[in-house]
């Protein structure tokens, strides 16, 4: 699977807008993956429906958890945002990308004290109703 190809002045505009990573000086560690193949593949993931795990590594794009985690990086950082309105605005077919896929907080979080469903545990009990708080 190919990226999308970043035309360099749409690039241009985001990079403005990533914030600068902590340089660490160590020795040892693999060295940090630029944010333009990160970005690469953040969007192959919200344009195919892929999930996240299933993204690998290739030439010009980052892996599933390396994507995911930048995208963690760039939300609480406060860019995200404005990078991917950027990106609706400048992208062919921009506003048919599935930006909710990328809302970390969103349905894919995990619902601590929501509602059970109806039906039957496993050992054949109903399940008991959580209430909301």
């Amino acid at each position: 699977m190919q990226g999308l190809d970043l035309a360099d002045e749409v690039w241009r505009s985001v990079e403005e807008l990533l914030p600068q990573p902590a340089s660490h000086r160590s020795a040892t560690g693999r060295r940090r993956l630029e944010d333009r193949e990160v970005l690469e593949g953040i969007l192959v993931v919200l344009t195919t429906g892929m999930t996240w795990n299933t993204l690998r590594r290739r030439p010009g794009m980052g892996s599933g958890r390396t994507c995911l985690r930048r995208l963690r990086e760039w939300q609480e950082a406060g860019a995200w945002t404005a990078v991917r309105d950027l990106l609706i605005r400048r992208l062919r077919n921009g506003e048919r990308i599935a930006w909710w896929r990328a809302d970390l907080a969103g349905p894919s979080a995990r619902a601590v004290l929501g509602r059970c469903t109806r039906g039957r545990n496993v050992a054949g009990r109903p399940r008991l109703r959580l209430l909301s708080l």
